[in-house]
Parts: structure tokens; C-alpha cells; sequence
């Protein structure tokens, strides 16, 4: 089920974060979203950190074109699980960039809501 605050973050997925005109969009994206200061906790199994801020996260995401020539989370449920709180889960979709193997891995995204915009997202990947 869907709702407010997942209608707000929907529009985040599907680019391909290791391209860099797909990336520009989603940040633009990400900006119309995020608080100036969210906080993205990154998932333990690639890294365990915490990116401060829309320019963290844009760093972040720049990263990925150094391993990665495609790298999309296709989101498949948005689940509003309480009024501030929606939990996306999907799958990663990946190419290496010098192997050019594909790689698909589950992900899950909570994302904590206030005002109409993004606080905190918690990641992690695998099943």
C-alpha cells in the first residue's frame, strides 16, 4: 500500500546512479525530497557509514561510476509502516564496470518523513 509519503520518494528510483546524466536527474530528484541535512546510513555489507546531507549522498552516488557503468534500485513496494516511516524494497540492478558481470541483490530503504521531506534513510542490501 502506498501513500503520502511514499507518492513523495517514488520518484527517486530507477535512475542509473552510475551515469552521470541519470545521476544529475536523480539528484535533482533526491533534492526535491531530502532535507538539506538527511542523514543515509549506508548498508553495513558496502561500507556501514552514515553520508551527511544532499552533498554526502551526491558523493556517494558519484562514487558508484568507478566500479559500476549501471547501477539502478528498482523499487518494487513502498509500504507506509507508520505515519513518519516508508520501507521500499526491491532489487539492485548492476553491471561491474571492467567485468561487465551483472549483479542483482535485494535492497530495502527505510526512509523517516517529516514535513513532507526525507530525514533519515536507513540501507541494507542482501535478503
Amino acid at each position: 500500500m502506498a501513500g503520502h509519503n511514499a507518492d513523495l520518494i517514488r520518484g527517486v528510483y530507477g535512475f542509473n546512479w552510475a551515469a552521470v546524466d541519470d545521476r544529475g536527474r536523480g539528484l535533482a530528484a533526491a533534492g526535491k525530497v531530502m532535507a538539506p541535512d538527511v542523514e543515509a546510513r549506508v548498508s553495513p555489507e558496502v561500507g556501514d557509514r552514515t553520508l551527511h546531507g544532499l552533498e554526502g549522498f551526491a558523493v556517494f552516488v558519484a562514487g558508484l561510476e568507478e566500479d559500476f557503468s549501471e547501477f539502478r534500485y528498482r523499487a518494487e513496494r513502498f509500504e507506509e509502516v507508520s505515519p513518519e516511516q516508508v520501507l521500499v524494497t526491491g532489487q539492485i540492478e548492476a553491471r561491474g564496470r571492467r567485468s561487465n558481470m551483472p549483479l542483482t541483490t535485494p535492497f530495502g530503504h527505510l526512509w523517516t518523513m517529516r514535513d513532507g521531506r526525507a530525514i533519515r534513510v536507513e540501507a541494507r542490501v542482501g535478503s
